[in-house]
């Protein structure tokens, strides 16, 4: 029989062997689990001294300013896009608004 015992924090299985007369009470660890737990932290804390070392923010200083560059190019060739899109409407008003007055100078004179 294997009765299972959880807890907030691990998993243990307690392993029961019935044998002839005797009672054996065999207490197993989740080994899996506490090393998934150790190497977890062990690059948990790896991870925030490599993140927090100085060539780690020179090399976020470096990206941040590439980002930046980038946003520039992004600014100039939406602008350059607004003010021919804004060329694009004045004319098609142009062209509805003499088209309007040719409808209206055909409608007088029928």
């Amino acid at each position: 029989m294997i009765y299972y015992l959880r807890s907030k924090f691990y998993k243990i299985k307690l392993l029961i062997l019935v044998n002839t007369n005797r009672r054996y009470d065999m207490l197993l660890i989740d080994w899996k689990k506490i090393g998934l737990f150790a190497a977890g932290t062990f690059f948990g804390t790896a991870g925030i001294k490599l993140l927090s070392s100085k060539d780690a923010k020179k090399a976020y200083a470096q990206g941040t300013a590439a980002v930046l560059r980038m946003k520039e190019c992004v600014m100039d060739t939406v602008s350059c896009v607004q003010e021919n899109a804004s060329d694009i409407l004045a004319e098609a008003k142009d062209i509805n608004e003499e088209r309007a007055a040719k409808e209206e100078a055909a409608n007088i004179e029928e």
